[in-house]
């Protein structure tokens, strides 16, 4: 099964399975967008990749 680090980074990295937490390096930037929805902060995307301003706008 293959999964995308995308979708790896919207889980618990608890629940990773043990044959991925073994790549898990400190340090590594990650980049959140967080949008406040009914005064609550909810993520919106959050990975290792940073976004264009489109891309953020699109949230």
């Amino acid at each position: 099964m293959m999964v995308t680090s995308e979708e790896m980074f919207k889980k618990d990295i608890a629940s990773w399975p043990k044959e991925a937490r073994i790549w898990l390096k400190p340090g590594i930037q990650k980049y959140a967008v967080v949008k406040y929805i009914d005064g609550v902060p909810k993520v919106q995307y959050l990975g290792a990749q940073n976004l264009t301003d489109r891309q953020i706008e699109a949230f």
